[in-house]
């Protein structure tokens, strides 16, 4: 395999924008000019040592086009509360709470194939500095940008019955799951639509039925209460446990969510 690609191992460690005081140790691979058939073999979105892929896109080497493949890690040596978390697109089926939020959420979806990028970063702008002050801006404006601009990633758009942006999802496909997911918001519009959060991944997970993906990768959970521990309220949502994938139950969430609202106040929008 060595033969097939070269690797880079970073290592970064950052404000922890979970877990209030602690930092984020984070260790980003990365696989240069890999070949189709480690990409057939490779696309599940996940590495057994702990890696889960981020982000995707094509490189032209001389005569050949590879591929460049992101996957990030946590490394954080005192903590481990995070713990990555998937669903199994085939098996998702939502709460029928949830299909009313589905229902009656009022704003039309579209999937641009030319999406605005100066309204795309603005909206991003805004909501990573309302609901996340203590990360990079100008590495998720970077994010943003180089995502509209990758032939590889597509853009979910939700717009009320002004043509307003209010919410957006940015993520690729590969054959087995989806990368590079990112959502943002309009937080000032919390009042108008509940559950905002959770309406936005529902979407997302939904559309996702229609492709051959069989996993999404949500990115970091906890059971300890923080603004990752609603991910819970998706039935089916697995956690990676000592290299094994283990569904919660529904006592667990149950648990979980329960001791999230001891935590933290309840809000209109659900939480992100």
């Amino acid at each position: 395999m060595s033969n097939e690609f070269n690797s880079v191992v970073t290592k970064t460690i950052e404000a922890c924008s979970i877990i209030e005081g602690q930092e984020r140790h984070k260790e980003t691979l990365i696989l240069r000019n890999t070949t189709p058939v480690f990409w057939q073999e490779n696309n599940s979105g996940y590495l057994e040592d702990g890696y889960w892929l981020r982000m995707f896109f094509p490189v032209q080497t001389n005569d050949n086009i590879g591929l460049t493949l992101e996957y990030n890690k946590e490394a954080c040596a005192t903590c481990n509360a995070c713990k990555p978390s998937r669903i199994q697109i085939a098996n998702f089926c939502p709460t029928e709470s949830q299909k009313e939020l589905i229902s009656s959420t009022n704003l039309t979806v579209s999937f641009p194939t030319e999406p605005n990028p100066i309204e795309h970063r603005a909206l991003a702008f805004r909501y990573t500095n309302s609901r996340h002050p203590v990360l990079d801006l100008d590495e998720h404006d970077s994010y943003v940008y180089w995502h509209l601009r990758q032939s590889l990633s597509a853009c979910m758009e939700f717009r009320n019955h002004d043509k307003e942006l209010v919410a957006a999802i940015l993520f690729q496909i590969s054959d087995k799951a989806v990368a590079g997911d990112y959502y943002y918001y309009d937080t000032s519009k919390l009042n108008e639509y509940r559950n905002l959060s959770l309406y936005l991944k529902l979407q997302l997970v939904m559309h996702l039925k229609n492709t051959a993906a069989e996993f999404l990768y949500m990115g970091a959970w906890t059971e300890t209460p923080s603004k990752l521990t609603p991910k819970a309220r998706l039935k089916g949502l697995e956690i990676l446990e000592n290299g094994t994938w283990k569904q919660l139950s529904k006592k667990q969430r149950g648990h979980a969510m329960s001791e999230y609202f001891k935590n933290f106040p309840p809000e209109i929008s659900g939480p992100t």
